[in-house]
């Protein structure tokens, strides 16, 4: 009979992401369940639930508990049925689902049936069709219908991977980023949630952010969000569309690129880097540097700007752009040459 409770033992005490719950030399593991039943016949051992006494298997700051806890010998495989609970209390991870397999030989738990993850040191909270824990390599996947959500953000997509030791989050295919009036898409978004408040995360491949209150999507292949300093940095073009990165104001018949854009949330203002364009139909706005004042939305394109219409150029020392009225402006030092079509 000993054997065999060390055995459901090492099922239970696996269960843990980084290895913490495992059993150690001088340290009491502690077994309560209103029913312990072993069944030689079919070698499988149930603790079961009776008098309100849930199974639970406790070691040091970790415990686990669930309605039905089985261990079959044969298979060597461990089930918990029934609002399964795990936590850890040094690491602060929650575990629940309501059903759990842990494969001997792969070194697996499966989780199934409404499986969800917390961690409470940063307020993450994790959930998808199914999720596997790998203890020994600290790592867990979520498959099918993944939902991240952290502080004010909220990430979506077709399968994540957390590393628990690093604290990142690693999300693929169909990526959704809601955020306080903006929503992200993209193919793969790795999140850091290792301190509480300061959350960046990287989205790459086909990246567009939508901001419907202040009316622009911004488009690029690579986005890297660090909230603690409110800093975004856009890189890259957008699939075949876009060479590099572009704001494009839905309902103005207008548009600017750059080699690299720079969001700051504070002052509400987008800086543009490098062989800034900013075309509204026929014409366009040239410069080295540009400013994007998001609330006031308005333009400034500086850097020996340039106003291109037709065959006709115009320099000066700024060009001031207004996005609401879609008109563009040249200030100081103009001068230019004009293109006269013959009527």
């Amino acid at each position: 009979m000993k054997v065999f409770l060390f055995l459901i033992l090492i099922f239970f005490l696996n269960f843990s992401f980084g290895g913490s719950f495992r059993p150690a030399k001088g340290k009491p593991v502690e077994i309560s369940a209103g029913r312990v039943l072993y069944k030689w016949d079919i070698k499988k051992l149930l603790l079961e639930n009776s008098n309100n006494i849930l199974p639970t298997v406790n070691y040091g700051k970790s415990s686990l508990k669930a309605t039905l806890m089985v261990y079959d010998d044969n298979s060597k495989k461990g089930f918990a049925f029934g609002n399964v609970y795990y936590i850890d209390r040094k690491e602060d991870v929650i575990v629940m689902s309501d059903e759990a397999v842990y494969d001997e030989n792969k070194k697996e738990v499966t989780l199934t049936k409404n499986p969800r993850i917390f961690l409470r040191k940063d307020n993450t909270y994790a959930r998808g069709d199914k999720i596997k824990i790998y203890p020994e390599k600290d790592e867990v996947f979520l498959i099918g219908n993944v939902k991240i959500t952290n502080t004010n953000i909220i990430i979506t997509g077709n399968t994540a991977e957390l590393n628990n030791e690093r604290k990142t989050f690693l999300v693929k295919k169909n990526v959704v980023v809601k955020q306080t009036g903006s929503i992200l898409y993209s193919e793969i978004l790795q999140l850091n949630a290792r301190n509480k408040g300061k959350e960046n995360y990287t989205a790459s491949g086909n990246v567009r952010i939508v901001d419907e209150k202040e009316g622009y999507s911004i488009y690029g292949n690579r986005l890297d969000y660090f909230k603690e300093f409110g800093y975004t940095r856009i890189t890259g073009g957008y699939s075949n569309i876009y060479k590099t990165p572009t704001i494009d104001f839905d309902k103005k018949n207008i548009n600017a690129t750059s080699i690299v854009m720079e969001k700051f949330d504070k002052e509400e203002k987008a800086n543009l880097l490098g062989d800034v364009v900013v075309t509204q139909g026929d014409r366009k706005a040239r410069g080295m540097w540009g400013e994007y004042f998001i609330k006031r939305k308005k333009a400034i394109l500086t850097g020996n700007p340039v106003l291109e219409e037709g065959g006709s150029k115009f320099y000066s020392y700024k060009i001031n752009v207004d996005i609401d009225r879609e008109t563009m402006s040249m200030v100081g030092r103009g001068k230019g040459t004009y293109f006269f079509e013959n009527q």
